[in-house]
């Protein structure tokens, strides 16, 4: 509900918080703009926002919401896996098309995948998750390509740990699902 929306980020940002992701990519567009609006106005106004469609639209779909979503009067820090994760020429269009906000993309990727997305030019800040392993592989590649990383939901036990490793970490995210004990 819009009621329990506005709680849970009201309660995010009076902890301090100072950057938000919300979900889109609803059947309803407007819903999408509903909530980002509540977003708006519920969070300090320096915050920062992003927003993850999770491969719910196209490419030319992404840009015209996008422009949208700004002409509505929301910058976005990035907008995360808009499209299908291995429709790299499509993810690079994004890139090229949309210059006000980052492109986010990887999360679903394995770390071959996310070598090709990296070479293909398909992301301006990658997303990596997971094994240890793997992130600090492609951590590494990313780095050495100039390309920053935000690390996604993981437990922050080991989260931290990666984010700290690593020399391109911008962000790591954290979910408030079953861990707000932990922060």
């Amino acid at each position: 509900s819009d009621a329990a929306y506005v709680e849970f980020f009201g309660h995010a940002d009076a902890l301090g918080y100072r950057a938000f992701k919300i979900k889109v990519g609803n059947p309803d567009f407007e819903w999408d703009l509903h909530r980002l609006a509540l977003l708006k106005k519920t969070v300090r106004k320096d915050a920062l926002v992003m927003i993850d469609a999770n491969e719910a639209w196209g490419a030319k779909e992404t840009i015209a919401k996008l422009e949208v979503i700004r002409a509505a009067g929301h910058d976005l820090l990035w907008v995360e896996d808009p499209i299908l994760r291995n429709d790299f020429e499509g993810l690079k269009l994004l890139r090229e098309s949309v210059g006000w906000t980052m492109i986010n993309s990887g999360e679903y990727l394995d770390v071959s995948g996310k070598r090709q997305l990296l070479l293909a030019g398909g992301t301006d800040i990658l997303n990596v998750h997971n094994q240890v392993t793997d992130v600090m592989r492609i951590g590494w590649l990313a780095a050495e390509l100039g390309i920053p990383v935000s690390l996604g939901n993981t437990f922050l036990e080991t989260g931290v740990h990666m984010a700290c490793a690593l020399p391109e970490v911008e962000w790591l995210e954290y979910s408030f699902q079953n861990f707000d004990h932990l922060v």
